[in-house]
């Protein structure tokens, strides 16, 4: 049995935010309180510290998140990710809206201008220069880009939007990529490509089984690393007991 479907069935059993952690074991976990954050973070911040902050020296700088569906809620899970790992990292954060079709992220985050990824796939100045901050020096975004760049009907260069977010690793200690659904385009899994690995983010309530394992297949196929997986809106308290366990 693949290492991707031991996950999914421990996803099936356990039902909460799993991902594959070093042989160090998990680092201790920090009071959402201690970091200024609501304490519903506390699950995001057990999530941020296994999959970034390990000990191990080869814990992953670029991530792209994807949902198994289109209603996963990935946009969700990746900008809250951000903003979690901005609180504990003590480098720089961008998080990248490359959802072009059905852009989400913008709206947890107040950016003053619409230029973004879209623009910078059309225009050839330097990737920072389309780049926003969110709070501080630290934490910035790269939203979908103008709307009147997004609406035109010329398709997606995944060649040249890899390569345009590949720039983002030589500004950023983190880059957290939001790509489309792997039940609708490959995107995630062509961004994946020149990534530390891609986080797959489930529905408790929406995302199917098959969707899932379709999903899992596909990445395995490309050789893509799935670092982990989130199972997203649940609704009702996980106990203690599952949560040491992560």
């Amino acid at each position: 049995m693949s290492r991707n479907f031991e996950l999914l069935t421990q996803i099936d059993r356990e039902g909460e935010l799993l991902s594959q952690l070093s042989s160090a074991g998990a680092p201790t976990r920090v009071p959402a309180r201690m970091v200024g954050l609501p304490a519903q973070y506390e699950p995001l911040i057990n999530f941020v510290q296994r999959v970034f902050l390990g000990i191990d020296m080869g814990a992953p700088r670029m991530v792209v998140f994807t949902g198994a569906d289109r209603s996963s809620g990935c946009s969700w899970i990746c900008a809250h990710t951000a903003k979690v790992l901005a609180a504990l990292a003590p480098g720089s954060v961008c998080v990248v809206d490359a959802n072009l079709r059905s852009p989400g992220l913008q709206q947890y985050f107040d950016l003053e201008k619409p230029e973004g990824l879209a623009d910078a796939l059309v225009q050839a100045d330097p990737i920072r220069n389309f780049v926003q901050p969110v709070s501080d020096g630290r934490f910035s975004a790269l939203c979908a880009g103008s709307a009147d760049v997004l609406s035109q009907d010329a398709g997606v260069d995944m060649n040249r939007m890899r390569s345009r977010i590949t720039e983002l690793r030589h500004q950023f200690d983190y880059v957290l990529v939001d790509a489309p659904s792997l039940d609708l385009h490959i995107d995630g899994i062509v961004l994946a490509g020149a990534s530390d690995g891609l986080i797959m983010v489930l529905g408790a309530s929406s995302s199917r089984r098959e969707a899932a394992r379709s999903a899992v297949e596909k990445l395995k196929a490309a050789n893509v690393p799935l670092l982990g997986a989130v199972l997203n809106k649940r609704t009702f308290p996980i106990p203690d007991l599952i949560y040491s366990k992560l």
